[in-house]
């Protein structure tokens, strides 16, 4: 709730509403409203990169990345010992290669690091927590979100139908209306285990 109302006040904020305020809908609102991107669609894009920050261990990361600084700065050493010998021209070549690699990996990490502390700011976390501890929270969420809004869609979806329903028996319709197959809505109900339209039907008076 706390990581919501935060994202919620930055959308505001980007959008030039007060937050707690709700202005009247204008037809421009309304075409931006419309193209606002599916947060629940890029949490569940999201999700398998949360599952894997939740499962990292930032520090053991940094300490192996020092290990290999470290392992590096010995290979240096061992090459100039050996400069005139084979070995020593095969490992300058892997340590060209190496240090490249590993110095794209100091960068990603310096990146990562400024990029969290960044993120505990604006969360208002605490300095010394983790990135795994909020990843791991934020991932139960977000599966629980999800959870809960595939619940919410089909309980409108529920919904739509009914009023479909009802619409048509108001219309003039009948609960019990054969289709091509001869089965009545309630078999067909019944046997799909649809409970929401056999219930229905059933309080509509269907046979």
């Amino acid at each position: 709730l706390h990581y919501l109302a935060k994202v919620l006040a930055r959308t505001n904020a980007a959008e030039g509403v007060a937050v707690g305020r709700q202005p009247a809908p204008t037809p421009s609102a309304k075409v931006a409203t419309a193209h606002r991107p599916d947060v629940i669609h890029s949490l569940v894009t999201d999700l398998p990169h949360i599952e894997t920050a939740a499962k990292l261990c930032w520090k053991d990361v940094c300490t192996e990345i020092t290990q290999l600084l470290g392992s590096m700065g010995q290979i240096s050493a061992q090459i100039d010992i050996d400069a005139a010998s084979a070995f020593g021209s095969s490992m300058r070549e892997f340590h060209a290669v190496a240090s490249k690699k590993l110095s794209e990996l100091v960068a990603a990490r310096d990146d990562v690091t400024s990029a969290w502390a960044e993120l505990i700011g604006w969360l208002g976390e605490e300095k010394k927590t983790q990135p795994e501890e909020l990843f791991s929270s934020l991932h139960n969420f977000v599966i629980s979100l999800v959870k809960a809004h595939k619940y919410n869609m089909e309980h409108e979806e529920k919904l739509a139908k009914k009023a479909r329903m009802e619409e048509e028996l108001a219309a003039g319709g009948s609960v019990d209306v054969q289709g091509e197959n001869k089965l009545t809505p309630l078999i067909m109900a019944a046997y799909s285990g649809n409970m929401a339209s056999l219930e229905w039907l059933l309080e509509h008076g269907a046979d």
